[in-house]
């Protein structure tokens, strides 16, 4: 569990501003997938990464760190709970 945090912990802090906050030509998901598909929600975690983005810049390494656990369980929630009962 360690380690996932870690590693999002890393991911959202090299978020690009851009849409759909990751090179959609990389999506491998179906979360990502279904981000990249739908221009909705590509605006939606753009605006997302921006206000991140901002907020981020703002605060100091320790308070970066305390704001990211929330960010990382929902990074984690759609690889964890939207492929459940899938083969």
């Amino acid at each position: 569990m360690k380690r996932n945090f870690v590693v999002a912990v890393l991911i959202f802090r090299a978020m690009p501003v851009h849409a759909a906050s990751f090179d959609c030509s990389k999506a491998k998901s179906e979360f990502e997938q279904a981000v990249c598909g739908d221009p909705k929600l590509s605006a939606l975690d753009e605006e997302l990464a921006k206000t991140c983005h901002a907020a981020r810049a703002g605060m100091g390494n320790d308070a970066r760190l305390s704001a990211a656990a929330p960010a990382v369980a929902f990074i984690l929630y759609p690889a964890k709970n939207l492929t459940k009962g899938k083969a």
